[in-house]
């Protein structure tokens, strides 16, 4: 088995618009801390899977497939990529045709410069815990019961050589009104562990974070409040880090992926108004109103397709689905670590029968059908 890691600025090289809020419509230029894109390969004789986490609010799935054959022909061999999104919302606009065109030729030649390691002995480790330090639901009254934190070592000939900082919450500390670009937490607290262990790789990626956020364990929305958090992350991930368990030996890698058709159902009744909301869910919901509106009036630009895969490592499973999915779809996939933002970017997904009256329900339009579909794929992957 070989190992390869390579990393990149993505910064944009032009002003540009960020990619997370509504009121994010002017372009701006200045970047507070860098924003990067990780990359960690795999290789055995007959393949090579490669995973990128890219600093980025959402990408889509056609930059995934231009990276991936660009791959193949440099690497010569048949080769699996995933491109999965740390979920900033103060990134570059994905969709933006300049900023599109730099990523892929900035990732292309980072997969070009892939150097890559024999290994006589590959192994990982996995650490999870339930950790609501930094996300909990932001939906009032409604506790979340999957808000896992999960590290993943990989483990090279003996010596922990990277490790994959996994965690479902969304990653916004900042207000909507920031003008520069950052990598929020995430980033943050990817340097602040490369400080500790400066031989070590590491990359972040996101869970199932559609209704958890930092909205009530943040301090502030400044960028103080910021390193405050990716500190208090930081922690929490190095004391996973610091235990010690048995090495999983990595014999084989493989990838499945199942692309699945999507049905859509924006007519739905709403449901009634709850007693009790924050007034910063007042403000989402009127928003999503209208929203709302506007997918009624395009239905022709809903998905009517989506890739989901599984990279395994061994026993270890990654299961990766593009969408904002609720945090209730960890629990289909128990025996995996479930990643989203992944092989593009598509709306959330609340849970079958959710019947909250949000922003989530207004953007969501899958179909009943659809979410049968989607569990059933997401356990079959996992399993």
């Amino acid at each position: 088995m070989k190992l390869a890691w390579a990393e990149v600025c993505i910064n944009p090289r032009q002003p540009v618009k960020q990619a997370g809020f509504w009121q994010q419509v002017h372009p701006v230029f200045e970047v507070k801390d860098d924003l990067h894109a990780y990359i960690l390969a795999f290789r055995d004789d007959h393949q090579t899977l490669i995973q990128i986490a890219v600093d980025s609010l959402g990408l889509p799935l056609g930059v995934q497939e231009q990276v991936e054959r660009a791959a193949e022909g440099v690497l010569g061999t048949k080769t699996h990529l995933i491109i999965s999104c740390t979920h900033t919302h103060f990134a570059p606009d994905g969709t933006d045709a300049a900023y599109q065109k730099q990523l892929v030729r900035c990732l292309n030649e980072a997969v070009a410069s892939l150097r890559f390691e024999e290994c006589s002995r590959l192994a990982y480790t996995l650490e999870q815990e339930y950790y609501d330090g930094l996300g909990r639901s932001r939906i009032s009254s409604r506790p979340a019961e999957h808000v896992t934190l999960s590290l993943i070592g990989i483990w090279k000939d003996g010596r922990r050589w990277a490790s994959l900082v996994c965690y479902n919450c969304h990653p916004t500390v900042l207000n909507g009104d920031t003008p520069y670009f950052s990598a929020e937490y995430p980033g943050e607290a990817l340097r602040i562990l490369h400080k500790r262990h400066p031989q070590e790789h590491f990359l972040f990626l996101q869970g199932a974070a559609g209704d958890i956020s930092t909205r009530f364990t943040r301090l502030g929305q400044d960028y103080p409040s910021m390193q405050a958090m990716a500190a208090r992350f930081a922690k929490e991930a190095e004391q996973l880090h610091s235990r010690s368990s048995r090495l999983q030996d990595i014999s084989a890698i493989s990838c499945r992926q199942k692309r699945i058709d999507l049905l859509h159902d924006i007519g739905r009744p709403e449901p009634p108004m709850p007693a009790r909301l924050s007034e910063r869910e007042k403000e989402t919901i009127a928003i999503g109103r209208k929203v709302h509106i506007e997918l009624a009036l395009h239905p022709q630009d809903l998905a009517r397709h989506e890739l989901l895969s599984v990279f395994c490592l061994g026993c270890l499973k990654l299961v990766y689905a593009p969408n904002e999915l609720f945090s209730w779809y960890a629990g289909c996939c128990p025996a995996a670590v479930l990643v989203c933002y992944s092989s593009g970017y598509l709306p959330y997904v609340t849970e079958p029968d959710f019947q909250g009256l949000t922003y989530e329900w207004y953007t969501d339009t899958l179909s009943a059908a659809s979410k049968t579909l989607l569990v059933e794929t997401l356990q079959q992957l996992g399993q």
